[in-house]
């Protein structure tokens, strides 16, 4: 079973979000989730979602306990959906990543916000998180994308997503070409600069524990919004408990 994430986060001077891990192994991909502090579950929301998150990858029968939907919507209205994994998380929000130039980074950009939805079928929960996102600085996205296999890595920088290609081939061209400039695996292969990660920054989550008869349900709503877009840095005090409204 995966390690309980529950330890303090952090990667570089400035207060990072991510104490990114490789995917694999499962446990060691689970350490890679860690938060700060217990905090009040009926005061904030992050102190809950790190304990149904942490409940999740201790549940064998939750396969991908870190996938979620995104749901996105074009300037226009309208909307589209896919899974992504979350890669980390502190109080100051969720991350993950994908190629800036496909339909979702493009929406993102276009119009910075979403939603995202978590299901574990086995232990009866679901989580919903509205906020608004920004992208994750280069740092922070080069640093989590030199933890990824080689494999993982030449394949983001040969696929140019949303972008017509005349046949398979060309990709394993574009692949074999690069297999053979980075054969040597010392050498640091450069992140494209359309690859990178998003943060989400919570403004409303719900917590579902669904029952056979009736269901439960935890609301959180920050009483100050978040600017759309976001700022590059959250100011700590908007995540004091008397920052959020909850529902039961």
């Amino acid at each position: 079973r995966p390690e309980n994430p529950k330890s303090t986060l952090g990667l570089a001077a400035r207060r990072s979000l991510f104490n990114f891990a490789p995917f694999s192994p499962r446990n060691q991909f689970a350490a890679a989730f860690k938060m700060s502090g217990s905090g009040d579950l009926r005061k904030e929301p992050f102190s809950l979602l790190s304990a149904w998150l942490s409940e999740a990858f201790a549940t064998p029968m939750e396969k991908e306990p870190n996938a979620m939907t995104i749901g996105t919507a074009t300037k226009e209205g309208k909307p589209s959906s896919r899974f992504v994994l979350l890669k980390g998380y502190d109080n100051d929000g969720l991350c993950f990543f994908t190629n800036y130039n496909g339909r979702k980074g493009q929406e993102l950009i276009s119009n910075p916000r979403a939603t995202l939805f978590f299901y574990w079928p086995t232990l009866c929960r679901e989580i919903s998180i509205d906020g608004v996102v920004r992208k994750l600085t280069e740092k922070d996205s080069s640093d989590y994308f030199h933890t990824r296999p080689r494999g993982s890595q030449i394949a983001a920088c040969i696929s140019h997503q949303s972008k017509v290609i005349p046949n398979r081939d060309i990709l394993l061209e574009r692949q074999k070409k690069m297999e053979e400039e980075y054969a040597d695996e010392s050498k640091e292969i450069p992140r494209p600069d359309e690859w990178g990660g998003f943060l989400l920054i919570p403004e409303q989550l719900v917590f579902t524990q669904l029952k056979e008869k009736a269901k439960n349900q935890w609301k959180f709503s920050r009483i100050k919004k978040i600017p759309c877009p976001p700022p590059d840095e959250i100011d700590a005090t908007m995540n004091d408990t008397s920052q959020w409204t909850t529902e039961i």
